[in-house]
């Protein structure tokens, strides 16, 4: 396949796996709108977690993903705190618009992570019944959220193997001395 822009890639892929636009803006959780300023231009380079989540929708082959990502230099953000999803906004920049895009990463991100976790209950379905039901018990309760919020703060994939061992034998001591 020959990429000339992200737009023609999602179209092209998208009426070959036989997928309307209707269906993939349903899919991607954007609209319809949204789909059809990509495919024809309007919109040169979605954020990465967007572009990743529209392409996983029209295609499971990695490969076709990966090159098209890197052809349009659609790459991942090196650090999300600082640089949301490769966006630059001016000074003058709408604080709503600000959240609305916040709120259309937050959605995408939703999207992945719902995927993930059904590939890991089909792949390995004893790590899908540890994790959803602990996400599930975390999510009813606003002190387990607070917890939960409070412990996805911090970058945990900085640290050394050696460090987050240490981590989860003090979290295993902790909680098998339930007192």
């Amino acid at each position: 396949m020959e990429i000339n822009s992200f737009g023609e890639a999602v179209k092209e892929l998208r009426e070959s796996s036989g997928i309307g636009s209707r269906e993939l803006s349903r899919l991607v959780g954007m609209t319809e709108t949204y789909i059809s300023q990509v495919e024809r231009g309007a919109i040169k380079k979605p954020d990465y977690f967007t572009a990743l989540n529209i392409l996983n929708k029209i295609s499971n082959d990695v490969e076709t993903i990966n090159k098209i990502m890197e052809d349009t230099n659609i790459y991942p953000p090196d650090n999300f705190k600082y640089q949301l999803f490769n966006t630059t906004f001016s000074k003058n920049h709408d604080v709503l618009s600000w959240m609305d895009l916040e709120a259309e990463v937050l959605k995408t991100c939703i999207g992945l992570l719902t995927d993930m976790l059904t590939k890991i209950v089909e792949r390995d379905y004893s790590r899908g019944k540890t994790i959803i039901p602990k996400l599930t018990e975390y999510l009813g309760d606003k002190d387990q959220i607070d917890f939960f919020t409070t412990l996805f703060s911090f970058d945990f994939s900085s640290l050394s193997a050696d460090k987050r061992k240490y981590i989860l034998d003090i979290l295993r001591e902790i909680t098998s001395n339930k007192n």
